[in-house]
């Protein structure tokens, strides 16, 4: 097939082809005139998120890919004899057409919301994108706009088809007023709305107790549960220096095994430590339940959890909290080196910076200062 392309098309093929990765689709959709950079995947992320219907959600994915049968496509393909839209025959039918530019879809979207932005200026798949994430609630329905949009978006297209098929135009008023009560349906029917999740950064230390209490941080290690598991701990007085720790490979447990025998191991050792006021922190929230709550003697963990009741009644004040992992990672180490010891109690007296440090890059645990 011979064809001849001038200096001016080559810079503009050029420019255009280097957005994407060349392949034949896109080198036909330029000699056909009818190039559409691809979107990103972020943006069919979140396309494929939106708070719809299915059919709505694959009929805004067909939009974005310009994969709907208007009459700008049919004609170009030799399928119909007019290109112009069905309902205002003034211009040539597009998908921006249709949603957006056509008198009827600009009185439907000003009487649908006439209080918001819709940034109709915007290309297509932009425009889609900003009106899908605008969260505001519509002030006679209290409906989020991101729920009445893509109802929107499919009765626009779906009175397209009613006039060219069964020649029914339905009233911009009537159609916006359809919408609304399907949108609202919807909205009640499959649970509320849910604003994007907002990540909220909180920062993590370990904090020293007050004087005169001590201390005590335990932690259980299990690669499986259950599985191969270990614990350990580590107390320290106010100043946070370190005054003894431990480690011990438990064998086959339960991850939340690990926890209790780490947390019983540690009260031993501070009872020996002769320590009357103890702060104990943890990261296992259901083991800390498990010591605070009764629980049947046919629990499998019942005797373990009494011996750690029994243990916490011989100081005079002990206080057992939830931390966060992330302020706990000296015991995370000694937990882990467990696995590596014969089975018994290793006690640490010297607090073995050096070691923790170089234990640390070799288990790949962030490198963040911590007090020791």
């Amino acid at each position: 097939m011979g064809s001849t392309v001038t200096a001016t098309a080559m810079t503009t093929a050029t420019v255009k082809i280097a957005r994407i990765e060349f392949c034949s689709k896109s080198a036909y959709a330029l000699a056909e005139d009818n190039y559409c950079p691809f979107p990103t995947s972020d943006c069919w992320g979140k396309i494929w998120k939106i708070n719809s219907l299915p059919k709505i959600r694959n009929f805004l994915w067909l939009c974005c890919q310009k994969k709907l049968a208007y009459n700008a496509l049919l004609h170009k393909r030799h399928i119909i004899e007019s290109n112009l839209c069905p309902i205002c025959f003034d211009h040539p039918e597009t998908v921006e057409h249709i949603l957006k530019d056509c008198d009827y879809a600009k009185e439907f979207w000003s009487l649908l919301n006439p209080s918001s932005n819709l940034n109709s200026n915007l290309p297509l798949v932009e425009w889609i994108i900003h009106n899908v994430g605008n969260y505001n609630r519509n002030l006679d329905i209290l409906t989020p706009h991101a729920v009445i949009f893509p109802f929107a978006y499919w009765a626009l297209w779906h009175n397209r088809n009613k006039i060219v098929f069964e020649q029914n135009l339905l009233l911009p008023k009537d159609n916006c007023e359809a919408v609304k009560a399907k949108a609202t349906e919807f909205y009640h029917l499959f649970g509320k709305f849910k604003s994007p999740s907002r990540i909220e950064r909180i920062m993590v230390k370990w904090d020293p107790p007050t004087a005169p209490f001590y201390k005590l941080n335990t932690d259980g290690s299990a690669i499986g549960s259950p599985g191969r598991a270990s614990a350990g701990g580590l107390l320290r007085n106010h100043l946070g220096q370190w005054i003894w720790g431990f480690s011990r490979n438990l064998g086959l447990v339960s991850s939340i095994a690990a926890e209790i025998w780490a947390l019983c191991d540690g009260l031993d050792m501070a009872i020996k430590c002769n320590i009357s006021l103890l702060s104990v922190d943890m990261d296992a929230t259901e083991a800390i339940n498990l010591v605070r709550h009764e629980l049947s003697l046919t629990h499998p963990l019942s005797s373990l959890l009494c011996d750690c009741r029994w243990l916490m009644s011989k100081f005079d004040t002990v206080c057992l909290e939830h931390k966060y992992h992330e302020s706990n990672r000296c015991v995370d180490i000694l937990a882990r080196k467990g696995a590596t010891l014969s089975y018994h109690c290793n006690i640490f007296e010297d607090h073995l910076v050096g070691y923790l440090n170089s234990l640390k890059l070799m288990l790949g645990v962030s490198a963040t200062p911590v007090m020791y």
